[in-house]
């Protein structure tokens, strides 16, 4: 994932879960996925599905 499309990732599960302490990061050396965190804590990845 690019930089402006992570941003927008995070702008809208902020707004979907009323949470500005989201923030999404993304991951060393792999471009397909991203790190969510609440605070200092890791709560799960996303993965990009390019596949049709």
């Amino acid at each position: 994932m690019n930089h402006p499309e992570i941003i927008k990732l995070q702008k809208f599960l902020q707004r979907m879960f009323n949470n500005k302490n989201i923030d999404v990061r993304p991951r060393a050396k792999l471009n397909d996925s991203v790190e969510v965190f609440v605070g200092d804590e890791s709560i799960g990845l996303i993965h990009v599905d390019d596949e049709d």
